[in-house]
């Protein structure tokens, strides 16, 4: 089993110091991911600078963002190409047709 912890990036009032060792404290643990999300509601740390933070100091753990707004950060950073939203996750319904389906056929789950 692969156990992973959140760092406390959306708590408001929160040292960026904080972060960083939290981010060691967990690696040391022997966790195996450390996550964040984003909030927008109040201030905080955004998700890529507290991930920055903890890349900085650790070296095995993974790092990934649980939830993150990309409207919340300038274009291009994300992973966001301008067009079709985050490329990684691209929806067929967002860059073209499926070629899988005839012309006219409705799209939806289990079409």
């Amino acid at each position: 089993m692969r156990i992973g912890i959140g760092l406390p990036n959306a708590i408001p009032g929160v040292p960026g110091r904080t972060l960083v060792e939290w981010a060691r404290r967990a690696e040391d643990l022997g966790f195996a991911g450390l996550s964040t999300i984003d909030r927008i509601a109040y201030p905080n740390h955004d998700a890529l600078t507290a991930l920055a933070a903890a890349a900085a100091v650790t070296n095995r753990i993974e790092l990934f963002a649980d939830l993150m707004l990309d409207s919340a950060y300038p274009a291009g950073t994300t992973g966001e190409d301008g067009r079709h939203g985050r490329p990684d996750r691209a929806d067929p319904a967002h860059v073209g047709p499926d070629p899988r389906q005839s012309p006219g056929r409705p799209r939806g789950p289990g079409s």
